[in-house]
């Protein structure tokens, strides 16, 4: 049952997105806030120029606090977010107290 599940998880449209990011690396932003795409923009640029061998690029989300739930679950490594928000997840405080 288990290794059914396995194939299914592989067809699924989560499965269809890990194959699609495999030699990719994309960035998160907040869609609602301009800045953020601008420097979400340059750092792929930059990466890219790091990291030939992967294409960089941009995705958007409705905002720094989704963008941070998709970096969460492992379907993006990078994503864009406020300074507060950051600092706090890195060291565990505010709402990420106790993580």
């Amino acid at each position: 049952m288990a290794a059914g599940a396995g194939l299914l998880v592989g067809r699924s449209p989560y499965g269809q997105w890990f194959r699609f990011r495999a030699g990719r690396l994309v960035i998160g932003t907040n869609k609602s806030r301009s800045h953020d795409v601008a420097l979400g923009a340059a750092t792929a640029k930059v990466l890219a120029g790091h990291r030939p061998e992967t294409e960089t690029m941009i995705g958007t989300a409705a905002s720094s606090r989704e963008a941070d739930k998709l970096r969460k679950s492992r379907q993006l490594y990078v994503a864009v977010c406020e300074g507060g928000r950051g600092v706090g997840g890195l060291e565990g405080i505010g709402e990420f107290s106790g993580r």
